[in-house]
């Protein structure tokens, strides 16, 4: 992966602009054809932060519509999320922020580990923050479908099959 996949306008953020506006609308609520609908409370938007596994932040990237007293609140826990895992590599060998999840201290899921780099988001609904997470990385064919299955096994993830479907990353890998 060369540096210009982490630009801005990169491959990245273009396969996360294109995978969001498949999940939600601008009002954060389902596309019109989707059922069941998807139940994103109004929420269209969120951080992106992509690191590699010592916790270096190589995108960190605002997409979707983010409402502007929540910009901050998404900005630092996509990057806490993605730096809690990466800190839970080496000894507890975690792929998945949900390993050391923890609502008391704000430690929430939405970060995982692919081969080359971990992929967090905060701004939709914590379960749909993983999934689009698990979607992107086997978008950009970091993650095998099984690798994020069974991710998506770690928290019971209920929307990570649907998405994948729903998107094709079943049929096309």
């Amino acid at each position: 992966m060369t540096l210009i996949d982490f630009h801005p306008t990169g491959r990245i953020m273009s396969a996360a602009r294109n995978l969001l506006q498949h999940m939600v609308d601008a009002e954060g609520s389902r596309l019109p054809d989707w059922d069941p609908p998807l139940k994103l409370d109004g929420k269209a938007g969120g951080c992106l932060c992509v690191t590699d596994h010592m916790g270096q932040v190589y995108l960190k990237a605002f997409i979707g519509k983010v409402p502007s007293e929540k910009l901050s609140k998404y900005w630092t826990l996509a990057e806490q999320k993605a730096t809690r895992l990466s800190d839970h590599i080496p000894y507890a060998r975690h792929i998945s922020s949900w390993q050391s999840r923890n609502p008391t201290n704000n430690h929430w899921g939405g970060a995982i580990k692919a081969p080359r780099h971990v992929y967090s988001f905060s701004g939709l609904p914590e379960m749909y923050d993983e999934a689009f997470m698990l979607l992107l990385a086997t978008e950009l064919s970091e993650l095998k479908v099984e690798d994020a299955a069974a991710i998506a096994a770690i928290s019971s993830n209920p929307h990570w099959r649907q998405l994948a479907e729903r998107y094709g990353a079943l049929a096309s890998n």
